[in-house]
């Protein structure tokens, strides 16, 4: 695949990337990029997939739960009651 874009900054030195190539990076709305300067004026941009992302990406798309080893290894994972049953 040898697809190209074309990107406009705009007054404030931002740029919108095209649905399409956030897609293609699995870049998620307010992910972060790295930059790294190559030579001849080159910038080389690539997303950085923080673990929590990962994680909930590979949840959401299976539709199973956490099993609970990674549960509890992750502080940030939230618990649940068992059953739902409060209390």
């Amino acid at each position: 695949m040898d697809k190209r874009f074309i990107l406009t900054t705009n007054k404030r030195g931002q740029v919108t990337f095209p649905k399409e190539v956030m897609d293609h990076c699995g870049l998620p709305s307010g992910g972060k990029l790295k930059v790294e300067f190559l030579p001849d004026g080159i910038c080389k941009f690539s997303p950085i997939h923080p673990r929590s992302h990962a994680k909930a990406s590979i949840t959401e798309k299976s539709g199973a739960a956490p099993n609970s080893l990674s549960a509890a290894a992750d502080p940030s994972t939230p618990h649940r009651s068992a059953q739902g049953r409060s209390g």
